[in-house]
């Protein structure tokens, strides 16, 4: 429990360091710190590698939503590979929609919430406080997500974005690997 408050203000702390400072610098001091963070969480040799999984691509898909949310919203650019010539594949475009958007506040504010909240689910999890079934009802949320991102995607954008994708597809690994644990756990 001593440990969430830690990682609470230093994400609190570098997300002000990232509105001064440019995205790379802030995500290697904030990777740095998470790093011993979680080093000192998983020190327990006993730790289930399937949970270090979820816990690695949360981080990664949170990563990807910050770096988003940076680029479009703080700093009103492009993000880097977004447009590709004579393909789909147009960033701009999809975060730019109107479908970008849930009661005013942008996919991005909500999706760096969802990973957070999931990492902290995670170590619930693994310290047994939390029961698994909640977790995977909590992953049911990042799949009604998933549904509705690639379909705008797909049907009412025409457009791809390949960063909202691989948060999309982290987010179904997430899934799989969650419902694979509790297949493990219910039926031992």
């Amino acid at each position: 429990m001593v440990l969430h408050f830690p990682i609470l203000f230093f994400h609190l702390f570098f997300l002000f360091q990232m509105i001064n400072n440019n995205i790379f610098s802030f995500l290697f001091i904030y990777s740095k710190i998470y790093k011993y963070c979680f080093l000192f969480v998983f020190m327990d040799l006993k730790f289930d590698k399937k949970l270090l999984l979820l816990i690695i691509f949360s981080i990664i898909g949170l990563i990807i939503y910050i770096y988003l949310e940076y680029v479009v919203l703080i700093s009103n650019s492009s993000p880097l590979f977004c447009s590709i010539n004579n393909t789909p594949i147009n960033c701009e475009k999809v975060i730019g929609s109107q479908y970008s958007k849930l009661f005013g506040i942008p996919l991005e504010t909500y999706a760096i919430a969802y990973f957070i909240i999931d990492i902290f689910l995670i170590l619930l999890l693994y310290k047994k406080k939390l029961k698994i079934i909640y977790n995977l009802f909590y992953r049911l949320i990042g799949i009604l997500f998933v549904i509705f991102s690639l379909y705008a995607m797909l049907f009412l954008i025409h457009s791809i974005c390949l960063y909202c994708s691989t948060a999309d597809g982290i987010l179904i690994i997430n899934f799989g690997i969650i419902l694979y644990y509790y297949k493990k756990k219910v039926f031992e």
